[in-house]
């Protein structure tokens, strides 16, 4: 597997945003995504791995909440058992 593909599969950062209209800082609506990603060509392209990538981010969030969670708590008890 390459490393870093994301990176290497984002050519044109902001592309997908512009040609759907979709303005800076708020997320692109969902039923626009789904949408696009019928499309075809570049359009189409991009919107599928926008798709794919945000359940890829949520997916991350998640896990990373749960170790930071559980990480806290650890340490909250080994604090604890040390007094």
């Amino acid at each position: 597997m390459a490393e870093k593909w994301i990176q290497k599969a984002i050519k044109k950062p902001g592309a997908l945003r512009s040609a759907l209209g979709a303005k800076e800082g708020k997320p692109i609506p969902a039923g626009k995504l789904a949408k696009a990603a019928k499309a075809p060509g570049k359009l189409g392209q991009r919107a599928r791995l926008a798709h794919s990538l945000n359940g890829l981010t949520i997916t991350t969030i998640r896990s990373q909440r749960t170790m930071d969670w559980t990480n806290w708590l650890s340490l909250l008890v080994i604090t604890l058992l040390c007094i």
